[in-house]
Order: C-alpha cells, then structure tokens, then sequence
C-alpha cells in the first residue's frame, strides 16, 4: 500500500510535453503570462533552455526575446502557449551550475552574492532538517541534546522564497547569521503576531 501526498500538485501540466518538445528542437515559444502579484498577463516571446520542478510545480527557464535576459515562468500562469515557428542557436546553459545557490527557482539578477545564512533548529526539528536538507550546501555545525540545538549552515541567496520557508518553521528555527537576514525574519514575526 503506498499513498502520495494530497496536496494538490501545481497545475499548468499540460504545457510539459510542447515545452519539452521546443526545448528540444530548439524553437522559439509564446504564451500569455500573469505573475501572482499582477493579474494583467503579459505576451511572452521565449528561448526554451529547460524544465525545472520546484515544490511541486513546474518551471519554464528560458531566454526572453528580445534582449535574451534568462527567466523563470510557472507553467501554471501560462496561457495561449504556442510555438512561433522561429529556431533558435544552441546555448550554453548549465542548470546545474546557474541554480546551485538557489532555493527554488529564483536567482536575484541584481548582482547579489548568496549568502552564508547559519540556523540554530530545536533538536526534534533539526533531525527532521538533517534528514531532508533544506539546500544541498547544507553542513550541521552543532549538534547539542542538552541545549536542545541543531545548528547548520546553508550557502544559498537570500530571496523571498526563502524567507517563507524560515517563517514556516515558526519558533523552532534561529537565524544566527547574517545579522541583516537575522533583522529580516524578526521584522516578519513582528509584523505576523500583529
């Protein structure tokens, strides 16, 4: 007997294989796209480089055109996708390399430098943590039964999406360092609890 998760899982699924396909053959993709804090979709004109899944939902990563900056778009606001028609130069694109600091799909294009975030977890939560790690640059520093401790340290850069993961661990998880991030969760708990 096995049972999966019930959580719904994100949807815009159906966009896989087309994408799959023009990632493949390189040819160039549209689609109408809404960001979850616009509810006007934009007309997108893309480079396909590849697929990502992150917490159940399904990335496009692509080459905006024109200009080619790379971008992110869930499959789940996409709309009206089709190809255009147009084949595009073979890139060279490392997902590997380009998302190895990332936590989830976003990458500040801002010049930022990942951050060395260290978190101190209660025992029982840092074994869940030590189990599942939150990012693979994860390393435990500390281990202490005693003072009920777990302490880790991540390399990673500090997004919004990161932010909602320490929030979801409530009073059970620390920020020890960097202070500017530490001042950060604090500020959000502040303005949680009213």
């Amino acid at each position: 007997f096995v049972q999966f998760d019930a959580r719904r899982h994100g949807t815009g699924t159906q966009h896989l294989r087309p994408l799959l396909r023009a990632v493949q053959v390189r040819r160039e993709v549209q689609f109408a796209h809404r960001k979850h804090w616009d509810d006007a979709p934009t007309t997108r004109r893309v480079w396909p480089l590849g697929l990502k899944e992150w917490a159940s939902r399904w990335y496009l990563l692509a080459l905006n055109q024109p200009g080619g900056a790379f971008r992110s778009f869930g499959l789940g606001r996409m709309r009206d996708l089709s190809e255009t028609g147009a084949a595009f130069p073979l890139q060279s694109f490392d997902a590997a390399t380009y998302f190895r600091d990332c936590f989830g799909v976003t990458r500040p294009d801002d010049g930022t430098e990942p951050v060395d975030l260290e978190l101190a977890f209660t025992w029982a939560q840092g074994r869940y943590v030590e189990d599942q790690p939150l990012h693979p640059s994860q390393i435990t520093l500390q281990r202490s039964f005693e003072d009920d401790e777990i302490s880790v340290r991540l390399r990673i850069y500090w997004t919004h999406e990161v932010l909602m993961a320490l929030l979801a661990y409530g009073n059970e998880v620390a920020v020890l360092a960097p202070a500017a991030v530490q001042a950060e969760v604090a500020a959000a708990h502040r303005t949680a609890a009213g």
